[in-house]
């Protein structure tokens, strides 16, 4: 039986459910591509990055939306991406 008292917890955290799904979904986007950078770059020593991955999965939505979805955090992946794809000298850098 459903407690009617307790019927906040059935509504949504905001009234802009889609935003909000939209916004999951960057963050999950951009931890995906965390991984992937990380996973391509097991021969450079990057333990940060790793443990930044194990920290992220202990946050709940909000936490993950407020860290990766930042501009900053798109920047870097871009960048990594770049400096992945080209095998260029930048690579000895990273």
């Amino acid at each position: 039986m459903i407690n009617l008292e307790q019927s906040q917890y059935l509504e949504p955290q905001s009234k802009q459910v889609t935003q909000d799904l939209h916004r999951q979904l960057l963050a999950l986007r951009n931890y995906k591509a965390l991984e992937l950078i990380n996973q391509s770059n097991e021969k450079y020593d990057v333990p940060w990055l790793s443990d930044t991955l194990k920290s992220l999965t202990n946050l709940d939505t909000r936490g993950r939306d407020i860290i990766l979805n930042n501009p900053a955090v798109y920047l870097w992946i871009e960048n990594a991406k770049t400096v992945l794809e080209k095998h260029s000298e930048k690579q000895g850098e990273w």
